[in-house]
């Protein structure tokens, strides 16, 4: 349970610190426009600076379950591995297999 909070919770700080910069390229994108600072200060300018996060909690709510699924499979297949080598950390290998297995 703490590494579904975990994952969840990296989604919910990773998506709400990048939000600005998603919704100033979005803005450049469907409006094709030039100039990333000319863009942020016209959405400051006419939606004030939560503007910038117009869309944030439907994003977090699209990541922060895949996030937490995620980190929770992860530590599965590393207990796994743990257990089955009796070790202390993985090796390598075995740190790209739960991250790629994490990952699908």
């Amino acid at each position: 349970a703490k590494e579904l909070l975990s994952g969840a919770m990296s989604a919910v700080v990773a998506r709400t610190c990048c939000a600005p910069l998603e919704r100033v390229k979005l803005e450049l994108i469907l409006n094709r426009k030039r100039g990333g600072w000319k863009v942020f200060r016209n959405v400051v300018k006419a939606e004030g600076v939560m503007g910038l996060w117009k869309g944030n909690l439907l994003n977090i709510a699209r990541t922060a379950p895949f996030k937490a699924i995620n980190f929770y499979s992860f530590e599965v297949f590393k207990n796994h591995f743990l257990k089955k080598n009796d070790a202390e950390e993985m090796n390598g290998p075995q740190r790209f297999v739960a991250g790629a297995g994490a990952g699908i």
